[in-house]
């Protein structure tokens, strides 16, 4: 179990955001992704609208076992930025837990939704995060300052 929660938990860095419009890459879009002592962080930004910037901030807990994982979001903000002011949306991005099961992978580690075939692929460098089998987010994992 030490070894799925080592690949698991850590801090991440956006990589990719992919969208209607296609692959979004820093710094049109940027984020990080937290899981650590059972506390989830998920803060997203995405400017490739200029019209319509977006910051997400959610956070929550999240359980982890050999059978599997389990995140909520207590509580979150969403903020817009539009010509015509900001709006701001409160509350987690959505109200139930999610239980993922594992998968037989070991390296990486897939965690996998049956409810909108959801995917989680935790490796050593990084995460990728799909919906539907399609690959929605790329993360990688966030190196330490050496300071």
């Amino acid at each position: 179990m030490q070894d799925v929660k080592s690949l698991v938990e850590g801090v991440y860095e956006l990589c990719e955001w992919h969208t209607a419009e296609g692959k979004l890459t820093p710094p049109a879009v940027e984020g990080r992704f937290v899981l650590g002592d059972g506390v989830v962080v998920t803060v997203l930004k995405n400017w490739s609208q200029p019209a319509s910037r977006v910051w997400i901030s959610s956070y929550g807990t999240y359980q982890l076992d050999p059978s599997g994982f389990t995140y909520k979001y207590d509580d979150g903000v969403i903020v817009t930025e539009t010509p015509e002011g900001p709006k701001l949306a409160h509350g987690p991005l959505f109200a139930e837990a999610r239980s993922f099961t594992r998968g037989p992978e070991q390296d990486p580690v897939h965690l996998r939704r049956k409810e909108g075939a959801i995917e989680f692929a935790f490796s050593p460098d990084g995460l990728r995060y799909s919906e539907g089998g399609k690959v929605l987010r790329v993360w990688q994992r966030a190196k330490r300052s050496s300071s």
